[in-house]
């Protein structure tokens, strides 16, 4: 059993997660952090000077990232910590996290009405969210489609070949068309279909991309391209835009050719409850708060290659990549499918 004091330090530590969320979002939108990427070590006052802002609240928020352990510091003047760079302010890197200061920030609405709609049963759909919530989560994962091509579709026998001499490629839930955008540099000759059902996200993506790729407002389950593609890509719509119900699984094999690959790509929910008792179990947890308000669930990793697997695809599995704040699954449709 723990002690009142080990009790009372777990819930200051939960208070000081919030600050430190904070913290990472004003260096982000600050530019505090970049500053002192391309032009630390500097002080508080060298730093304030540098942005034009004023000094007072620089050293409150330098001596704040500090204690977060985000910069560090050596005869009065502050630097990134080791791997900050990378980790919030480099979205090709598989490790990125920064979006997610902006994001989550955004997520207040949702656990001031938690309680009201634990009561009612309603829901907080992406449609009544203002428009900055959506566009800032999509750009929060912008380093996944990249991590994906990099890491993920070479342990695909023949898919990335496939790409290269012109395949075909459906992101199921293409957002903004951050992650067409990637296959588009990485596959020039490959053909791109992207859907969506969030209008502000398609206007977006259709500005984002103009002729490379075509882009529909359709739900997974009625896109009519049934054995068109050599991909499907899906990151994150089955926790947040489609759901993970037996339908949806149905379709995504449908829109692949015989030999197809399916990439799903989502939040690894720790299959058991002593699991969430990490850093990032408690991160999905929180996830898992705003996702039940749109009204679906994560899956654990288990649960994502089980429903692959019933849904008829071959060789469902987990693939090994270096981002741990998601599980991507390929899984393939048998050459022998009708």
């Amino acid at each position: 059993m723990l002690s009142r004091d080990s009790v009372l330090e777990r819930v200051t530590g939960c208070f000081a997660g919030f600050f430190g969320t904070w913290l990472m979002n004003a260096g982000r939108r600050g530019r505090l952090f970049e500053t002192l990427r391309d032009r630390g070590p500097l002080a508080a006052d060298e730093l304030a000077t540098a942005l034009g802002y004023e000094h007072r609240y620089v050293e409150t928020w330098c001596r704040g990232a500090y204690a977060f352990e985000l910069l560090d510091e050596r005869d009065g003047r502050f630097r990134l910590a080791e791997g900050v760079a990378e980790i919030l302010l480099d979205p090709s890197d598989p490790s990125f996290m920064g979006g997610r200061a902006e994001f989550f920030p955004l997520l207040t609405p949702d656990f001031e009405m938690y309680a009201d709609r634990m009561a009612d049963g309603g829901l907080y759909p992406f449609s009544d969210r203002p428009p900055s919530v959506v566009q800032t989560m999509q750009a929060a994962v912008r380093a996944d489609a990249p991590n994906a091509i990099a890491n993920v579709l070479p342990q695909e026998p023949g898919l990335v070949e496939r790409l290269r001499a012109g395949g075909s490629v459906l992101d199921a839930g293409c957002g903004a068309g951050y992650g067409l955008a990637a296959f588009a540099e990485a596959f020039p000759q490959a053909e791109l279909v992207g859907i969506e059902i969030d209008e502000v996200s398609l206007e977006q993506a259709r500005a984002h991309l103009g002729s490379r790729a075509t882009v529909e407002r359709l739900h997974v389950t009625e896109a009519p391209w049934a054995g068109r593609f050599d991909l499907v890509y899906a990151n994150i719509s089955l926790s947040h835009t489609w759901g993970s119900g037996p339908e949806v699984f149905a379709a995504l094999l449908r829109l692949l050719r015989p030999g197809g690959a399916v990439l799903c790509s989502d939040v690894p929910y720790p299959a058991s409850l002593a699991d969430l008792r990490s850093p990032a179990g408690r991160l999905f947890t929180g996830v898992t708060a705003y996702v039940s308000l749109l009204g679906f669930t994560l899956l654990t990793p288990e649960a994502l290659v089980a429903r692959l697997q019933a849904a008829g695809f071959d060789e469902p599995r987990i693939a090994e990549q270096p981002a741990r704040t998601r599980m991507m699954a390929l899984a393939r449709r048998p050459l022998d499918a009708r």
